[in-house]
């Protein structure tokens, strides 16, 4: 009989690469992720700038009245460096508007308000390019309240 070797040669034939379905499926996944990569990044360049905010948001609130501050929602909703709007008639019956920072009312309130959930109506952020801001700032007088429109003349002759 014959005896059998083993050899440590390799064999003359070429192993044949047969892909798994794991790897299949890694190759389909990465694609997948380049392709969704390159969207988020085509979308994200090409989007238009958001808005610049500061770091101030308007309250409005069911009573009607608005707070302009810093306002957070966490644990409780509140406001800090607080100012609210005022709005009045003068003698004229001329619609007067205003600001008055809280920390100089007549009741002297601490540094931080709070609200009632069920009280906000809603709230938002106020841009930097506001005139709110500027005034808020120090960087512009306060606008000017409203007046009212005078009704045109009438031009024709009896």
């Amino acid at each position: 009989m014959p005896r059998k070797t083993i050899s440590s040669e390799p064999s003359e034939q070429a192993p044949v690469y047969v892909p798994t379905v794991s790897r299949k499926i890694f190759l389909a996944l990465l694609i997948i992720l380049l392709i969704a990569t390159g969207v988020w990044l085509g979308v994200s360049f090409n989007a238009p700038q958001r808005e610049s905010l500061s770091p101030y948001s308007a309250v409005y609130l069911a009573s009607g009245d608005i707070y302009f501050g810093k306002f957070s929602r966490y644990p409780e909703p509140h406001m800090t460096d607080a100012w609210h709007l005022d709005r009045g008639v003068d003698k004229n019956n001329n619609p007067q508007v205003g600001l008055s920072s809280m920390k100089n009312v007549l009741w002297a309130p601490g540094d931080t308000m709070y609200f009632g959930k069920n009280q906000i109506v809603f709230w938002t952020r106020v841009r930097t390019d506001s005139p709110l801001i500027k005034y808020l700032s120090g960087q512009e007088v306060p606008p000017p309240a409203p007046t009212p429109q005078e009704p045109p003349q009438s031009t024709s002759t009896p």
